[in-house]
Protein backbone atom coordinates (compact mmCIF):
# COMPACT_ATOMS: atom_id res chain seq x y z
CA UNK A 1 0.00 0.00 0.00
CA UNK A 2 3.06 2.21 0.20
CA UNK A 3 3.78 1.78 -3.53
CA UNK A 4 2.75 4.51 -5.95
CA UNK A 5 0.15 3.81 -8.58
CA UNK A 6 1.55 1.83 -11.50
CA UNK A 7 1.37 3.66 -14.85
CA UNK A 8 2.27 3.02 -18.47
CA UNK A 9 5.22 5.37 -18.02
CA UNK A 10 6.62 2.85 -15.53
CA UNK A 11 6.59 0.21 -18.29
CA UNK A 12 8.60 2.51 -20.52
CA UNK A 13 11.09 3.35 -17.79
CA UNK A 14 11.56 -0.27 -16.74
CA UNK A 15 12.13 -1.40 -20.33
CA UNK A 16 14.63 1.37 -21.10
CA UNK A 17 16.52 0.81 -17.83
CA UNK A 18 16.69 -2.94 -18.41
CA UNK A 19 18.07 -2.49 -21.94
CA UNK A 20 20.51 0.13 -20.64
CA UNK A 21 21.73 -2.26 -17.92
CA UNK A 22 22.25 -5.03 -20.48
CA UNK A 23 24.28 -2.67 -22.67
CA UNK A 24 26.45 -1.70 -19.69
CA UNK A 25 27.43 -5.35 -19.03
CA UNK A 26 27.56 -6.37 -22.71
CA UNK A 27 30.75 -8.39 -23.34
CA UNK A 28 31.60 -8.43 -19.65
CA UNK A 29 32.93 -11.94 -18.87
CA UNK A 30 30.65 -12.29 -15.84
CA UNK A 31 27.48 -11.58 -17.87
CA UNK A 32 27.57 -13.64 -21.09
CA UNK A 33 23.78 -13.96 -21.14
CA UNK A 34 23.47 -10.20 -21.77
CA UNK A 35 24.33 -10.72 -25.42
CA UNK A 36 21.63 -13.36 -25.89
CA UNK A 37 19.01 -11.26 -24.10
CA UNK A 38 19.85 -8.21 -26.22
CA UNK A 39 19.50 -10.33 -29.35
CA UNK A 40 16.00 -11.41 -28.28
CA UNK A 41 15.03 -7.87 -27.28
CA UNK A 42 16.36 -6.45 -30.56
CA UNK A 43 14.31 -8.97 -32.56
CA UNK A 44 11.18 -7.95 -30.61
CA UNK A 45 11.87 -4.22 -31.00
CA UNK A 46 12.36 -4.65 -34.74
CA UNK A 47 8.96 -6.31 -35.08
CA UNK A 48 7.19 -3.64 -33.01
CA UNK A 49 8.94 -0.70 -34.72
CA UNK A 50 7.94 -1.95 -38.17
CA UNK A 51 4.39 -2.95 -37.21
CA UNK A 52 2.15 -0.11 -38.36
CA UNK A 53 -1.15 -1.94 -37.84
CA UNK A 54 -1.05 -3.53 -34.39
CA UNK A 55 1.51 -1.37 -32.55
CA UNK A 56 0.62 2.08 -31.22
CA UNK A 57 2.83 5.08 -31.91
CA UNK A 58 4.04 5.15 -28.30
CA UNK A 59 5.08 1.49 -28.48
CA UNK A 60 6.87 2.10 -31.75
CA UNK A 61 8.68 5.12 -30.30
CA UNK A 62 9.78 3.05 -27.30
CA UNK A 63 11.04 0.32 -29.62
CA UNK A 64 12.92 2.88 -31.69
CA UNK A 65 14.59 4.31 -28.56
CA UNK A 66 15.74 0.89 -27.36
CA UNK A 67 16.64 -0.37 -30.83
CA UNK A 68 18.68 2.76 -31.52
CA UNK A 69 20.56 2.39 -28.24
CA UNK A 70 21.42 -1.22 -29.10
CA UNK A 71 22.50 -0.24 -32.61
CA UNK A 72 24.78 2.58 -31.40
CA UNK A 73 26.40 0.34 -28.77
CA UNK A 74 27.01 -2.45 -31.29
CA UNK A 75 28.47 0.04 -33.72
CA UNK A 76 30.92 1.24 -31.06
CA UNK A 77 31.93 -2.33 -30.12
CA UNK A 78 32.33 -3.29 -33.78
CA UNK A 79 34.54 -0.24 -34.41
CA UNK A 80 36.66 -0.99 -31.32
CA UNK A 81 37.04 -4.67 -32.25
CA UNK A 82 38.30 -3.72 -35.72
CA UNK A 83 40.65 -0.99 -34.53
CA UNK A 84 42.03 -2.92 -31.53
CA UNK A 85 41.82 -6.71 -32.05
CA UNK A 86 43.39 -9.16 -29.63
CA UNK A 87 45.86 -10.64 -32.11
CA UNK A 88 47.66 -13.48 -30.34
CA UNK A 89 49.41 -14.83 -33.41
CA UNK A 90 51.13 -11.68 -34.69
CA UNK A 91 54.83 -11.90 -35.51
CA UNK A 92 57.72 -9.90 -34.08
CA UNK A 93 59.68 -7.55 -36.36
CA UNK A 94 62.76 -9.01 -38.04
CA UNK A 95 64.85 -5.89 -37.36
CA UNK A 96 64.56 -3.93 -34.11
CA UNK A 97 65.80 -0.36 -33.68
CA UNK A 98 66.93 -0.06 -30.03
CA UNK A 99 66.83 3.74 -30.25
CA UNK A 100 63.49 3.87 -32.04
CA UNK A 101 60.66 6.14 -30.92
CA UNK A 102 56.98 6.01 -31.98
CA UNK A 103 57.58 8.58 -34.73
CA UNK A 104 60.58 6.71 -36.19
CA UNK A 105 60.36 4.87 -39.49
CA UNK A 106 59.19 1.22 -39.37
CA UNK A 107 57.78 1.68 -35.84
CA UNK A 108 54.26 0.39 -35.13
CA UNK A 109 51.69 1.83 -32.72
CA UNK A 110 49.12 -0.81 -31.77
CA UNK A 111 47.43 0.45 -28.61
CA UNK A 112 44.46 -1.27 -27.03
CA UNK A 113 42.44 1.98 -27.30
CA UNK A 114 42.49 1.77 -31.10
CA UNK A 115 43.97 5.27 -31.45
CA UNK A 116 47.21 4.31 -33.16
CA UNK A 117 48.78 7.77 -33.05
CA UNK A 118 51.60 9.17 -30.97
CA UNK A 119 50.83 11.35 -27.97
CA UNK A 120 54.00 13.42 -27.43
CA UNK A 121 52.83 14.79 -24.08
CA UNK A 122 51.94 11.32 -22.75
CA UNK A 123 54.19 8.41 -21.78
CA UNK A 124 54.45 5.63 -24.38
CA UNK A 125 56.14 2.25 -24.01
CA UNK A 126 56.92 -0.58 -26.38
CA UNK A 127 56.46 -4.31 -25.91
CA UNK A 128 59.77 -6.08 -25.27
CA UNK A 129 58.78 -8.84 -27.71
CA UNK A 130 56.76 -7.49 -30.66
CA UNK A 131 58.11 -3.93 -30.08
CA UNK A 132 54.77 -2.30 -30.85
CA UNK A 133 54.09 0.96 -29.01
CA UNK A 134 51.27 1.54 -26.52
CA UNK A 135 49.97 4.52 -24.56
CA UNK A 136 51.01 4.09 -20.95
CA UNK A 137 47.69 5.18 -19.48
CA UNK A 138 45.79 2.74 -21.75
CA UNK A 139 47.68 -0.27 -20.36
CA UNK A 140 47.68 1.02 -16.78
CA UNK A 141 51.39 1.86 -16.52
CA UNK A 142 52.95 5.12 -15.37
CA UNK A 143 56.56 6.28 -15.18
CA UNK A 144 56.61 5.23 -11.50
CA UNK A 145 55.26 1.71 -12.17
CA UNK A 146 57.24 0.97 -15.34
CA UNK A 147 58.66 -2.59 -15.05
CA UNK A 148 62.07 -3.64 -16.34
CA UNK A 149 60.42 -5.86 -18.96
CA UNK A 150 56.88 -5.49 -20.25
CA UNK A 151 54.89 -7.63 -22.68
CA UNK A 152 51.62 -6.70 -24.34
CA UNK A 153 48.60 -8.96 -23.86
CA UNK A 154 49.07 -10.72 -27.20
CA UNK A 155 52.71 -11.57 -26.54
CA UNK A 156 52.00 -12.57 -22.95
CA UNK A 157 49.37 -15.06 -24.09
CA UNK A 158 51.59 -16.42 -26.82
CA UNK A 159 54.48 -16.92 -24.41
CA UNK A 160 52.27 -18.68 -21.86
CA UNK A 161 50.85 -20.90 -24.57
CA UNK A 162 54.35 -21.91 -25.63
CA UNK A 163 55.14 -22.79 -22.00
CA UNK A 164 52.05 -24.97 -21.83
CA UNK A 165 53.04 -26.64 -25.08
CA UNK A 166 56.47 -27.50 -23.65
CA UNK A 167 54.80 -28.82 -20.49
CA UNK A 168 52.44 -31.02 -22.49
CA UNK A 169 55.31 -32.40 -24.54
CA UNK A 170 57.01 -33.35 -21.29
CA UNK A 171 53.86 -35.08 -20.02
CA UNK A 172 53.43 -36.97 -23.27
CA UNK A 173 57.07 -38.09 -23.26
CA UNK A 174 56.52 -39.49 -19.77
CA UNK A 175 53.44 -41.40 -20.92
CA UNK A 176 51.04 -39.29 -18.88
CA UNK A 177 47.43 -39.56 -20.03
CA UNK A 178 45.78 -36.47 -18.53
CA UNK A 179 43.68 -34.20 -20.67
CA UNK A 180 44.37 -31.05 -18.70
CA UNK A 181 44.62 -27.53 -20.10
CA UNK A 182 48.20 -27.97 -21.26
CA UNK A 183 47.33 -30.95 -23.49
CA UNK A 184 44.33 -29.14 -24.90
CA UNK A 185 46.29 -25.96 -25.46
CA UNK A 186 48.94 -27.94 -27.33
CA UNK A 187 46.36 -29.20 -29.79
CA UNK A 188 44.95 -25.71 -30.18
CA UNK A 189 48.32 -24.20 -30.98
CA UNK A 190 49.61 -26.99 -33.17
CA UNK A 191 46.52 -28.31 -34.90
CA UNK A 192 46.83 -31.68 -33.14
CA UNK A 193 50.56 -32.33 -33.30
CA UNK A 194 52.49 -31.55 -30.10
CA UNK A 195 55.72 -31.47 -32.06
CA UNK A 196 54.58 -28.62 -34.27
CA UNK A 197 54.42 -25.05 -32.93
CA UNK A 198 53.60 -23.20 -36.14
CA UNK A 199 51.50 -20.05 -36.38
CA UNK A 200 48.51 -22.05 -37.62
CA UNK A 201 47.15 -21.84 -34.09
CA UNK A 202 43.48 -21.22 -33.36
CA UNK A 203 43.16 -17.79 -31.77
CA UNK A 204 39.53 -18.42 -30.89
CA UNK A 205 40.24 -21.54 -28.86
CA UNK A 206 43.19 -19.96 -27.07
CA UNK A 207 40.96 -17.08 -25.99
CA UNK A 208 38.38 -19.61 -24.78
CA UNK A 209 40.92 -21.09 -22.40
CA UNK A 210 41.82 -17.62 -21.13
CA UNK A 211 38.20 -16.69 -20.43
CA UNK A 212 37.60 -19.95 -18.55
CA UNK A 213 40.82 -19.47 -16.57
CA UNK A 214 39.81 -15.93 -15.63
CA UNK A 215 36.38 -16.97 -14.39
CA UNK A 216 37.77 -20.00 -12.57
CA UNK A 217 40.36 -17.96 -10.70
CA UNK A 218 37.89 -15.19 -9.89
CA UNK A 219 35.31 -17.66 -8.56
CA UNK A 220 37.95 -19.26 -6.31
CA UNK A 221 39.22 -15.89 -5.06
CA UNK A 222 35.81 -14.45 -4.20
CA UNK A 223 33.65 -17.58 -3.96
CA UNK A 224 31.27 -15.77 -6.31
CA UNK A 225 28.66 -18.07 -7.84
CA UNK A 226 28.13 -15.54 -10.66
CA UNK A 227 31.49 -16.46 -12.20
CA UNK A 228 30.69 -20.18 -11.90
CA UNK A 229 27.38 -19.72 -13.71
CA UNK A 230 29.12 -17.58 -16.34
CA UNK A 231 31.77 -20.21 -17.10
CA UNK A 232 29.10 -22.93 -17.30
CA UNK A 233 27.17 -20.75 -19.76
CA UNK A 234 30.27 -20.22 -21.92
CA UNK A 235 31.08 -23.94 -21.94
CA UNK A 236 27.51 -24.86 -22.88
CA UNK A 237 27.40 -22.20 -25.59
CA UNK A 238 30.73 -23.21 -27.09
CA UNK A 239 29.90 -26.91 -26.95
CA UNK A 240 26.59 -26.32 -28.74
CA UNK A 241 28.16 -24.08 -31.37
CA UNK A 242 31.04 -26.47 -32.03
CA UNK A 243 28.56 -29.31 -32.41
CA UNK A 244 26.61 -27.31 -34.96
CA UNK A 245 29.78 -26.39 -36.83
CA UNK A 246 30.84 -30.05 -36.95
CA UNK A 247 27.39 -31.03 -38.16
CA UNK A 248 27.51 -28.39 -40.91
CA UNK A 249 30.92 -29.68 -41.97
CA UNK A 250 29.49 -33.21 -42.03
CA UNK A 251 26.56 -32.10 -44.19
CA UNK A 252 28.95 -30.31 -46.55
CA UNK A 253 31.06 -33.47 -46.89
CA UNK A 254 27.91 -35.50 -47.45
CA UNK A 255 26.71 -33.18 -50.20
CA UNK A 256 30.14 -33.22 -51.84
CA UNK A 257 30.28 -37.01 -51.71
CA UNK A 258 26.79 -37.31 -53.18
CA UNK A 259 27.68 -34.88 -55.96
CA UNK A 260 30.84 -36.85 -56.75
CA UNK A 261 28.80 -40.04 -56.88
CA UNK A 262 26.47 -38.56 -59.51
CA UNK A 263 29.23 -37.10 -61.69
CA UNK A 264 30.59 -39.35 -64.46
CA UNK A 265 34.04 -40.89 -63.94
CA UNK A 266 36.93 -39.13 -65.63
CA UNK A 267 38.78 -42.36 -66.38
CA UNK A 268 37.73 -45.70 -67.77
CA UNK A 269 38.97 -47.55 -64.73
CA UNK A 270 36.42 -49.73 -63.03
CA UNK A 271 34.86 -47.95 -60.07
CA UNK A 272 34.29 -49.72 -56.84
CA UNK A 273 30.89 -49.35 -55.26
CA UNK A 274 31.01 -46.91 -52.34
CA UNK A 275 28.40 -45.56 -50.03
CA UNK A 276 28.72 -41.75 -50.13
CA UNK A 277 26.96 -41.41 -46.78
CA UNK A 278 29.28 -43.89 -45.11
CA UNK A 279 32.35 -42.34 -46.72
CA UNK A 280 31.44 -38.85 -45.53
CA UNK A 281 30.37 -39.82 -42.02
CA UNK A 282 32.84 -38.69 -39.35
CA UNK A 283 33.98 -40.75 -36.43
CA UNK A 284 31.63 -40.11 -33.51
CA UNK A 285 33.02 -39.78 -30.01
CA UNK A 286 31.20 -42.21 -27.69
CA UNK A 287 28.47 -42.49 -30.32
CA UNK A 288 26.92 -39.03 -29.83
CA UNK A 289 29.43 -36.24 -30.42
CA UNK A 290 30.92 -34.92 -33.64
CA UNK A 291 33.68 -33.07 -31.77
CA UNK A 292 37.34 -34.13 -31.85
CA UNK A 293 38.54 -36.09 -28.83
CA UNK A 294 40.68 -33.23 -27.51
CA UNK A 295 37.82 -30.76 -27.51
CA UNK A 296 35.43 -33.22 -25.92
CA UNK A 297 37.87 -33.92 -23.11
CA UNK A 298 38.35 -30.20 -22.61
CA UNK A 299 34.63 -29.67 -22.07
CA UNK A 300 34.46 -32.71 -19.76
CA UNK A 301 37.43 -31.52 -17.73
CA UNK A 302 36.16 -27.94 -17.41
CA UNK A 303 32.50 -28.67 -16.75
CA UNK A 304 32.94 -29.37 -13.04
CA UNK A 305 33.13 -26.02 -11.19
CA UNK A 306 36.58 -25.30 -9.74
CA UNK A 307 37.18 -26.19 -6.11
CA UNK A 308 40.23 -25.16 -4.15
CA UNK A 309 40.80 -28.71 -2.87
CA UNK A 310 40.89 -30.07 -6.44
CA UNK A 311 43.44 -27.68 -7.92
CA UNK A 312 46.58 -29.10 -9.45
CA UNK A 313 49.83 -27.33 -10.24
CA UNK A 314 48.72 -26.99 -13.85
CA UNK A 315 45.45 -25.35 -12.81
CA UNK A 316 47.04 -22.72 -10.55
CA UNK A 317 49.65 -21.66 -13.12
CA UNK A 318 47.32 -21.24 -16.09
CA UNK A 319 47.70 -18.04 -18.12
CA UNK A 320 45.05 -15.37 -17.97
CA UNK A 321 44.69 -11.62 -18.44
CA UNK A 322 43.38 -8.57 -16.63
CA UNK A 323 39.65 -7.99 -16.68
CA UNK A 324 39.93 -5.21 -19.30
CA UNK A 325 41.78 -7.54 -21.64
CA UNK A 326 39.30 -10.36 -21.02
CA UNK A 327 36.52 -7.93 -21.95
CA UNK A 328 38.35 -7.31 -25.22
CA UNK A 329 38.52 -11.07 -25.71
CA UNK A 330 34.79 -11.61 -25.12
CA UNK A 331 34.07 -8.66 -27.42
CA UNK A 332 36.14 -10.36 -30.09
CA UNK A 333 34.02 -13.47 -29.58
CA UNK A 334 30.92 -11.36 -29.96
CA UNK A 335 31.87 -10.25 -33.48
CA UNK A 336 30.97 -13.75 -34.72
CA UNK A 337 27.86 -14.25 -32.57
CA UNK A 338 24.25 -13.71 -33.60
CA UNK A 339 23.85 -10.23 -32.15
CA UNK A 340 26.83 -8.76 -34.01
CA UNK A 341 26.22 -10.89 -37.09
CA UNK A 342 22.83 -9.18 -37.45
CA UNK A 343 24.35 -5.71 -37.20
CA UNK A 344 23.82 -5.06 -40.92
CA UNK A 345 20.18 -6.08 -40.51
CA UNK A 346 19.80 -3.48 -37.74
CA UNK A 347 21.56 -0.94 -39.95
CA UNK A 348 19.08 -1.55 -42.77
CA UNK A 349 16.13 -1.22 -40.40
CA UNK A 350 17.46 2.02 -38.86
CA UNK A 351 17.87 3.54 -42.33
CA UNK A 352 14.38 2.35 -43.26
CA UNK A 353 12.87 3.91 -40.14
CA UNK A 354 14.36 7.28 -41.12
CA UNK A 355 11.85 7.47 -43.99
CA UNK A 356 8.78 6.41 -41.99
CA UNK A 357 5.52 8.29 -42.48
CA UNK A 358 5.41 9.49 -38.87
CA UNK A 359 7.63 12.59 -38.38
CA UNK A 360 7.97 11.84 -34.66
CA UNK A 361 9.32 8.40 -35.48
CA UNK A 362 11.82 9.74 -38.01
CA UNK A 363 13.02 12.40 -35.59
CA UNK A 364 13.30 9.92 -32.74
CA UNK A 365 15.54 7.60 -34.81
CA UNK A 366 17.87 10.51 -35.61
CA UNK A 367 17.90 11.75 -32.00
CA UNK A 368 18.97 8.31 -30.78
CA UNK A 369 21.86 8.39 -33.25
CA UNK A 370 22.79 11.82 -31.92
CA UNK A 371 22.98 10.49 -28.38
CA UNK A 372 25.37 7.82 -29.65
CA UNK A 373 27.64 10.34 -31.40
CA UNK A 374 28.40 11.93 -28.02
CA UNK A 375 30.14 8.69 -26.99
CA UNK A 376 31.39 7.34 -30.30
CA UNK A 377 31.74 9.05 -33.67
CA UNK A 378 31.35 5.80 -35.62
CA UNK A 379 27.66 6.53 -36.24
CA UNK A 380 28.20 8.89 -39.17
CA UNK A 381 31.22 6.93 -40.38
CA UNK A 382 28.79 4.50 -42.02
CA UNK A 383 27.98 5.60 -45.59
CA UNK A 384 24.32 4.51 -45.46
CA UNK A 385 23.62 6.32 -42.19
CA UNK A 386 25.44 9.44 -43.40
CA UNK A 387 23.45 9.51 -46.65
CA UNK A 388 20.14 9.01 -44.82
CA UNK A 389 20.92 11.82 -42.34
CA UNK A 390 21.88 14.21 -45.13
CA UNK A 391 18.59 13.46 -46.87
CA UNK A 392 16.69 14.15 -43.63
CA UNK A 393 18.16 17.68 -43.65
CA UNK A 394 15.69 18.28 -46.49
CA UNK A 395 12.79 16.50 -44.77
CA UNK A 396 9.34 18.14 -45.02
CA UNK A 397 9.08 18.16 -41.22
CA UNK A 398 10.83 20.90 -39.24
CA UNK A 399 11.18 18.48 -36.34
CA UNK A 400 13.13 16.02 -38.47
CA UNK A 401 15.32 18.69 -40.09
CA UNK A 402 16.21 20.04 -36.65
CA UNK A 403 17.11 16.55 -35.43
CA UNK A 404 19.31 15.94 -38.49
CA UNK A 405 21.13 19.26 -38.05
CA UNK A 406 21.62 18.52 -34.36
CA UNK A 407 23.11 15.09 -35.16
CA UNK A 408 25.56 16.59 -37.65
CA UNK A 409 26.48 19.28 -35.12
CA UNK A 410 27.33 16.68 -32.46
CA UNK A 411 29.47 14.83 -34.99
CA UNK A 412 31.32 18.02 -35.94
CA UNK A 413 31.90 18.76 -32.25
CA UNK A 414 33.84 15.48 -32.03
CA UNK A 415 35.51 15.89 -35.44
CA UNK A 416 35.81 19.62 -36.27
CA UNK A 417 37.59 18.85 -39.54
CA UNK A 418 34.35 17.32 -40.88
CA UNK A 419 32.81 20.84 -41.13
CA UNK A 420 34.22 21.04 -44.67
CA UNK A 421 32.08 18.07 -45.76
CA UNK A 422 28.88 19.33 -44.11
CA UNK A 423 29.19 23.09 -44.57
CA UNK A 424 27.12 23.18 -47.77
CA UNK A 425 24.26 21.23 -46.21
CA UNK A 426 24.23 23.26 -43.00
CA UNK A 427 24.58 26.62 -44.78
CA UNK A 428 21.46 25.80 -46.77
CA UNK A 429 19.60 25.17 -43.49
CA UNK A 430 20.79 28.53 -42.08
CA UNK A 431 17.84 30.10 -43.95
CA UNK A 432 15.35 27.40 -42.96
CA UNK A 433 11.80 28.48 -42.18
CA UNK A 434 12.03 26.55 -38.93
CA UNK A 435 13.45 28.61 -36.07
CA UNK A 436 14.78 25.49 -34.31
CA UNK A 437 16.71 24.49 -37.45
CA UNK A 438 18.29 27.93 -37.94
CA UNK A 439 19.20 28.10 -34.27
CA UNK A 440 20.98 24.74 -34.36
CA UNK A 441 22.97 25.73 -37.45
CA UNK A 442 23.96 29.05 -35.84
CA UNK A 443 25.21 27.20 -32.76
CA UNK A 444 27.27 24.81 -34.91
CA UNK A 445 28.93 27.63 -36.85
CA UNK A 446 29.51 29.61 -33.66
CA UNK A 447 31.30 26.66 -32.02
CA UNK A 448 33.60 26.24 -35.02
CA UNK A 449 34.42 29.94 -35.31
CA UNK A 450 35.34 29.97 -31.62
CA UNK A 451 37.49 26.84 -31.92
CA UNK A 452 40.80 28.73 -32.01
CA UNK A 453 42.90 25.57 -31.85
CA UNK A 454 41.36 24.48 -35.15
CA UNK A 455 41.90 27.78 -36.95
CA UNK A 456 45.50 27.03 -37.89
CA UNK A 457 44.83 23.60 -39.41
CA UNK A 458 45.37 23.19 -43.14
CA UNK A 459 42.31 23.79 -45.28
CA UNK A 460 40.30 25.48 -42.55
CA UNK A 461 41.21 29.17 -43.14
CA UNK A 462 39.56 28.98 -46.60
CA UNK A 463 36.29 28.07 -44.89
CA UNK A 464 36.53 30.63 -42.08
CA UNK A 465 35.24 33.61 -44.08
CA UNK A 466 32.23 31.58 -45.24
CA UNK A 467 31.35 30.64 -41.68
CA UNK A 468 31.65 34.24 -40.54
CA UNK A 469 29.56 35.45 -43.51
CA UNK A 470 26.79 33.01 -42.63
CA UNK A 471 26.82 34.16 -39.00
CA UNK A 472 26.83 37.82 -40.05
CA UNK A 473 23.60 37.25 -41.97
CA UNK A 474 22.08 35.68 -38.84
CA UNK A 475 22.60 38.99 -36.99
CA UNK A 476 19.61 40.23 -39.03
CA UNK A 477 17.46 37.18 -38.19
CA UNK A 478 13.86 37.68 -37.09
CA UNK A 479 14.46 35.50 -34.01
CA UNK A 480 16.14 37.38 -31.16
CA UNK A 481 17.91 34.30 -29.74
CA UNK A 482 19.56 33.62 -33.11
CA UNK A 483 20.72 37.26 -33.31
CA UNK A 484 22.32 36.93 -29.89
CA UNK A 485 24.12 33.71 -30.87
CA UNK A 486 25.57 35.34 -34.01
CA UNK A 487 26.65 38.56 -32.26
CA UNK A 488 28.17 36.78 -29.30
CA UNK A 489 30.12 34.58 -31.74
CA UNK A 490 32.03 37.56 -33.13
CA UNK A 491 32.58 39.00 -29.67
CA UNK A 492 33.97 35.79 -28.18
CA UNK A 493 36.05 34.92 -31.27
CA UNK A 494 37.55 38.36 -31.97
CA UNK A 495 37.09 40.81 -29.12
CA UNK A 496 36.93 38.77 -25.93
CA UNK A 497 39.72 37.91 -23.53
CA UNK A 498 40.48 34.51 -25.09
CA UNK A 499 43.68 32.49 -25.50
CA UNK A 500 44.72 34.23 -28.73
CA UNK A 501 44.09 37.81 -27.62
CA UNK A 502 45.75 37.24 -24.24
CA UNK A 503 49.00 36.07 -25.85
CA UNK A 504 48.98 38.50 -28.82
CA UNK A 505 52.05 40.42 -27.62
CA UNK A 506 54.01 37.49 -26.17
CA UNK A 507 57.70 36.95 -26.85
CA UNK A 508 56.93 34.42 -29.63
CA UNK A 509 56.10 36.95 -32.32
CA UNK A 510 55.83 36.52 -36.05
CA UNK A 511 58.83 37.78 -38.02
CA UNK A 512 58.33 41.41 -38.97
CA UNK A 513 55.36 41.86 -36.66
CA UNK A 514 54.61 43.16 -33.18
CA UNK A 515 52.14 40.35 -32.56
CA UNK A 516 52.06 36.57 -32.22
CA UNK A 517 51.54 34.28 -35.18
CA UNK A 518 48.14 33.13 -33.91
CA UNK A 519 46.88 36.70 -33.55
CA UNK A 520 48.18 37.67 -36.98
CA UNK A 521 46.44 34.63 -38.51
CA UNK A 522 43.18 35.57 -36.79
CA UNK A 523 43.39 39.17 -38.02
CA UNK A 524 44.22 37.96 -41.53
CA UNK A 525 41.08 35.81 -41.54
CA UNK A 526 39.03 38.79 -40.31
CA UNK A 527 40.40 40.98 -43.13
CA UNK A 528 39.66 38.31 -45.76
CA UNK A 529 36.13 37.92 -44.42
CA UNK A 530 35.40 41.65 -44.30
CA UNK A 531 36.96 42.17 -47.71
CA UNK A 532 34.54 39.71 -49.31
CA UNK A 533 31.46 41.49 -47.99
CA UNK A 534 29.47 43.72 -50.31
CA UNK A 535 29.14 46.22 -47.46
CA UNK A 536 30.96 46.56 -44.15
CA UNK A 537 28.02 48.33 -42.51
CA UNK A 538 26.49 45.13 -41.02
CA UNK A 539 29.81 44.34 -39.36
CA UNK A 540 30.08 47.90 -38.06
CA UNK A 541 26.58 47.60 -36.61
CA UNK A 542 27.51 44.37 -34.85
CA UNK A 543 30.60 45.94 -33.26
CA UNK A 544 28.55 48.95 -32.12
CA UNK A 545 26.04 46.64 -30.43
CA UNK A 546 28.88 44.71 -28.77
CA UNK A 547 30.29 47.94 -27.35
CA UNK A 548 26.88 49.17 -26.23
CA UNK A 549 26.19 45.97 -24.29
CA UNK A 550 29.68 45.61 -22.82
CA UNK A 551 30.20 45.82 -19.08
CA UNK A 552 32.13 48.85 -17.70
CA UNK A 553 35.19 46.75 -16.79
CA UNK A 554 35.42 45.55 -20.40
CA UNK A 555 35.60 49.17 -21.62
CA UNK A 556 38.50 50.17 -19.36
CA UNK A 557 41.18 51.41 -21.76
CA UNK A 558 43.92 50.94 -19.17
CA UNK A 559 43.40 47.16 -19.30
CA UNK A 560 45.40 45.38 -21.98
CA UNK A 561 42.53 42.95 -22.67
CA UNK A 562 39.67 45.43 -22.81
CA UNK A 563 37.47 45.85 -25.89
CA UNK A 564 39.05 49.16 -27.00
CA UNK A 565 42.63 47.84 -26.65
CA UNK A 566 41.85 44.66 -28.58
CA UNK A 567 40.20 46.69 -31.37
CA UNK A 568 43.19 49.04 -31.53
CA UNK A 569 45.60 46.09 -31.73
CA UNK A 570 43.55 44.55 -34.52
CA UNK A 571 43.84 47.80 -36.45
CA UNK A 572 47.55 48.06 -35.63
CA UNK A 573 48.07 44.52 -36.83
CA UNK A 574 46.32 45.29 -40.13
CA UNK A 575 48.50 48.38 -40.69
CA UNK A 576 51.57 46.44 -39.59
CA UNK A 577 50.94 43.65 -42.11
CA UNK A 578 50.20 46.11 -44.92
CA UNK A 579 53.54 47.85 -44.37
CA UNK A 580 55.32 44.50 -44.19
CA UNK A 581 53.78 43.37 -47.51
CA UNK A 582 54.69 46.68 -49.17
CA UNK A 583 58.29 46.38 -48.01
CA UNK A 584 58.53 42.85 -49.38
CA UNK A 585 57.10 43.92 -52.74
CA UNK A 586 59.48 46.88 -52.88
CA UNK A 587 62.46 44.67 -52.07
CA UNK A 588 61.42 42.25 -54.81
CA UNK A 589 61.02 44.96 -57.48
CA UNK A 590 63.82 47.25 -56.27
CA UNK A 591 61.47 50.25 -56.44
CA UNK A 592 61.03 52.46 -53.38
CA UNK A 593 58.99 55.61 -52.86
Amino acid sequence: MFCKKYTKQDDRTITQNFVRDLLVVLYSPEWPVAEQLLYLFAAHFVNVAQDKKESTLNHRLLSVDCLGSIFVELQAHSSDAKSSPLDILHSSPAVVNPDGVPSSANETIRCVCGNNTEMPDKMMLDCDQCHAWFHGRCVGITADTLPKRWFCDSCFIHNEAVKQTANSQKLLSQGAVAFVHSIFLTHLLTGGSPADTSDAASTENVIRVLVVNFLSKKSLASEDSLCIFARQYYLSFWFDRDQKRSFEEYRSKLATAAENEKSPPKSKKKRTAKDPVKDAQPQLTNGYSLLPVTKLHFFRHEWNPPRSNRLSADDTNLPTLTRDSICRATRQFGVENKLMENFNVLLTIVVKLMVENQPKLRARVINVQGDGVKLNDAVLEDAEIRKAVEERCLDPSILVRAAAADLIGKYIARKPESIAAYFGILDGRAFDVGVSVRKRVAKIFSAIVNNHEFHVRSGYPDLYPKLCASLLLRTEDDELSIKDIARSSFESAWLSNNAITQSRTDAKRLAGSLFSKEFVNLVTQIVIFVGKQASIQPMVDVIKIIFSKAKPEHLDETSSNSLPRICLDICSCVVDRMLFVEEEESAATGFYF
